[in-house]
This record gives C-alpha cells, sequence and structure tokens, in this order.
C-alpha cells in the first residue's frame, strides 16, 4: 500500500486484490490477478488501479489480448515480457528485464501510469509504444530503448510550457519513427510544435530515428437514417419520404475518434476541426424540403438535417455539398473560425425514385449454364422488378491419374503389333467429362490412340521405354476441362 502511495479505503478487503502486490508466472495467472469483475466489502468495483503485478517468469500476452488497466507491472532482472502480435498493453511498468513488442503488438502507458525503463525495451518494425493520459515513457541511463516501430509521443503545452510525455537520459536505437500528437489541443495546445520536435529529436540523438508531427487528415462520409452512404452514387429517396441526414469524421489515429462534423470542432496538432454546413447546389434541389436539425451543439449530438422528396415528380435529383475545414484556432467571441488554411469537401447526390423495394427474393437460382432471378417488390403498391443473377462458375476438374509399368513380350513382337489396353497402363478417376488421350513424346514405334490403347509396333528391340501421353478430361457443364501429362514406363522383354 505504502508503495502506491495509498491508504486503506475498505475495512474488509481480504477477498480482492486491492493494495495487493501480486506475483505472477505465467498468463493464465496474470488473468486471475486482474479480474475484469471485482466486488470490495461486498461491492462491484471498476479497474485494478492499486494492484502490482510482479513478474516471477517469462511471460507473453497472447494475440488478441488486451490488459488495460491503471496497475503496474514490475519486470525484475532475467525476465522477458512480451507482446504479441494483436496484443495491447496498456498500464504503468517498471522494467529491470526486458519488454519485447512484437510486430503488430502495442504497449501503452495509463492514467498517471508511467513506463520506466532501466535495462531493454525493444518496439519491434510494425509495432507501437504510446504515452497517453499522463502517462510518459521513461528511458533511464544506461537503460536501451531499440525503436524500429512507431513511438506515438504525447504532448501539450502547460504555463507557457511545452511538454511532451518522454523522457531519455539513456539510449535509443533502431530506425522506427516517434510521432508527435497534441493530446488536448483546444485546452492545452502547443505554442511552437516545430521546436518541440527538434528538442525530442536532439533528445534521442539518433539520425536514424525520424521525429514527425502527426498531420491528422480526416475521412469524410455522409449517412442517410443512419447508414454509411456511398457518396459515388446517387442516394434514392422514394416519392413522398423523408430522410435524416448526418455528416461525419472518422480516423483510427491514437488521438482522434468517430463524431459528427455539423457544427463541431476537435482537435488536431495544429488547430481545430469543424464543418461550416452544408448547401443544396444542383438543378432544382431546392426544391427538396430539407431543415437544418440543430445549428451547434456538442460532439456526439446526432447533428444534421432532414430532407424530404414530399410530391417531387420521379427522377428529380439534387446535390448536397458537406465539407470541413481544418483551422488555426476557433474564436469562441466571434463563433468563429480563424485562418483556416484549408478544407475538405465531398458532395452527396440524390434522386426520387417511384417505389419502396424490399430486400428482394432470388425467385430463378442460378446454374452453371443459366443465369438466376432475383425479384424485388413495392411495399407500396406490389410493382416487381427484376436482377439478373450471374451464371455459377464452373469448378476445377477433379480428374485424377495414375501410371502404371506394362510389360510386352519381344517374342510375340517378332512376328506381329502388341496392344496395351487402357486398363493396364493407367488408372483414372473422378474425371469429369470425356476423357481423351494423345501421345506427346516417345519412341515413334509406340502410338496412343485418342480411346487411350497403346500399340507397339513390330520390330522393337528389347528395352525399357518411357511414354509421355497427355490425359485430358473435357469438362461438363458444372467442371471445368482439364489436362494431365503422365509418364509410361514400358518395358519388351
Amino acid at each position: 500500500m505504502d508503495e502506491l502511495g495509498q491508504t486503506s479505503r475498505f475495512e474488509n478487503w481480504e477477498d480482492i486484490n486491492i493494495f495487493k502486490k501480486l506475483g505472477v508466472s505465467d498468463f493464465n495467472e496474470l488473468k486471475v490477478a486482474l479480474p475484469s469483475e471485482r466486488t470490495v466489502a461486498g461491492e462491484a468495483v471498476e479497474g485494478n488501479m492499486d494492484v502490482i503485478i510482479e513478474l516471477e517468469n517469462n511471460i507473453t500476452i497472447p494475440s488478441g489480448e488486451s490488459i488495460e488497466y491503471m496497475t503496474k507491472f514490475i519486470v525484475p532482472d532475467g525476465v522477458t515480457l512480451t507482446v504479441s502480435d494483436g496484443a495491447v498493453l496498456s498500464c504503468g511498468m517498471e522494467n529491470d528485464g526486458c519488454v519485447n513488442v512484437l510486430s503488430g503488438g502495442q504497449l501503452a502507458t495509463t492514467m498517471g501510469g508511467a513506463i520506466i525503463n532501466r535495462n531493454e525495451l525493444t518496439v519491434n518494425e510494425g509495432a507501437e509504444l504510446t504515452s497517453q493520459m499522463g502517462g510518459e515513457v521513461i528511458n533511464e541511463n544506461g537503460a536501451t530503448l531499440t525503436l524500429d516501430g512507431t513511438f506515438n509521443c504525447g504532448c501539450y503545452g502547460f504555463e507557457g510550457n511545452d511538454v511532451c510525455w518522454f523522457e531519455n537520459s539513456g539510449t535509443v536505437s533502431g530506425s522506427g519513427n516517434i510521432l508527435l500528437y497534441v493530446a488536448d489541443a483546444e485546452t492545452m495546445p502547443v505554442g511552437n510544435i516545430d521546436a518541440l520536435t527538434e528538442s525530442v529529436a536532439q533528445m534521442i540523438s539518433n539520425s536514424e530515428i525520424s521525429v514527425e508531427i502527426d498531420d491528422w487528415k480526416p475521412t469524410l462520409f455522409a449517412c442517410v437514417d443512419g447508414v454509411v452512404v456511398d457518396p459515388s452514387k446517387p442516394y434514392k429517396i422514394d416519392k413522398g419520404k423523408s430522410v435524416f441526414v448526418t455528416f461525419y469524421t472518422l480516423d483510427e489515429n491514437v488521438n482522434h475518434g468517430y463524431a459528427p462534423i455539423a457544427g463541431w470542432a476537435d482537435c488536431y496538432p495544429g488547430g481545430m476541426l469543424s464543418s461550416k454546413g452544408f448547401s443544396v447546389t444542383e438543378g432544382n434541389a431546392s426544391d427538396f424540403g430539407y431543415n437544418a436539425v440543430k445549428d451547434w451543439g456538442f460532439a456526439y449530438d446526432p447533428h444534421g438535417f432532414l430532407l424530404s422528396a414530399g410530391d417531387l415528380a420521379v427522377g428529380t435529383k439534387g446535390s448536397i455539398d458537406y465539407f470541413l475545414y481544418i483551422c488555426d484556432n476557433f474564436s469562441w467571441e466571434t463563433f468563429d473560425f480563424v485562418n483556416t488554411p484549408h478544407g475538405l469537401t465531398e458532395t452527396l447526390t440524390f434522386e426520387v425514385e417511384d417505389h419502396h423495394w424490399d430486400g428482394g427474393k432470388k425467385t430463378k437460382a442460378a446454374t452453371y449454364t443459366a443465369t438466376g432471378v432475383k425479384t424485388y417488390t413495392c411495399t407500396e403498391c406490389g410493382q416487381t422488378k427484376n436482377e439478373t443473377l450471374a451464371k455459377l462458375p464452373k469448378q476445377p476438374n477433379t480428374l485424377s491419374v495414375k501410371a502404371k509399368k506394362p510389360s510386352v513380350k519381344f517374342a510375340k513382337l517378332k512376328k506381329k503389333n502388341q496392344t496395351i489396353a487402357l486398363k493396364k497402363w493407367v488408372t483414372v478417376s473422378k474425371a469429369q467429362g470425356k476423357v481423351t488421350y494423345k501421345k506427346s513424346s516417345g519412341n515413334k514405334k509406340i502410338t496412343v490412340s485418342k480411346a487411350g490403347k497403346i500399340t507397339v509396333k513390330k520390330g522393337l528391340k528389347k528395352g525399357t521405354y518411357k511414354v509421355k501421353i497427355k490425359v485430358t478430361a473435357a469438362g461438363n457443364a458444372s467442371y471445368k476441362p482439364a489436362t494431365k501429362t503422365v509418364t509410361v514406363t514400358i518395358k519388351v522383354k
């Protein structure tokens, strides 16, 4: 308890892990030590913020596992902690042993929980290390941070100073990259991001590692009644119907998420992001009824507008431009965006159609030789329309061929030609379609008929002869043709 600087909050805590240092020797013990649901004095609690985990043996966080707690891991000297491809570990840490983050793995600090490296911390190519939530990555004197992957390094401005969640007095090796991102550009903006970038570059003293600014660019897309639509195709609005349209941004960057853009601002490393509304721009689109639901509001509110086809004629078309501005700042006094360097624009087109088609039903199954039909029915009037379904693709032929070793007697061959029946020289199975045979190489006194009969002509001397024969299955309505070549050894004795 003293190590964590905590005081007891409960009289009875024998049934839980709180305030305990737990030794674990394998991953199963680790999972038991960090339960997702716990009780304290009979009350449900979340998290494991007061638990210290001390590794007693080498432990691997397996692929697909995610351990994200405000706990602290202790990795002693001689012990290795491995974060596998597809695994996530977010915690505080004191490393006196070895920590290895494999390609596809993620290691991150937690709220107020630093990762302190006193020995070896390796971030392989394709892996990520992240400082977040106020938790620093600290590489102490005598320690080595090998960075061949990406280090997402959080930074912020505070009382006139620019700060990043990274300290280094040891060695930083490798050829990866450090990506600086602003943790909260709205309330704690960085004054001089370029100077902070240069400071980090000087701190690591490694020209092989690039130090860059997270130059985030959002992706824009539109949703109609909660479903993402393809802006390259006109959205069909049924006659007389109204739909609710929203515009969104989506980015999987470590410090950006998913939110509506109408009247909403979010931060990025250099300023603010927001939209300035929408406009109906094409043809007689102004005939469409549309009403702004909200002009301004908070993130995650369903900003958007209603778009109504009303009594418009079938085929009426229109479009809406929706756009974001990435700007240097936002003025709450003028309620406007300042020094906008550039914006991103997309266009949603729409068109009135006459029917409310259902999901369709397969009325004729497609085969290998004929197309099928899917029939849609209007839920309002019962009218139908058909869609052609493509023929089924033919399957690979299952032809199987195995050669045998036939022979003919020289005494008989001196008198006349000798023949070898098909079943004496080859086994053919699972052929789809008619099978034919053709000699491709071998002695000219040995011939092969289309039906597969081998003829050895009079006068051929004693010996062993190899003949290559192509076996072809013609295929059928369901299977493709196929040819296999076999080598037949014929012995004249």
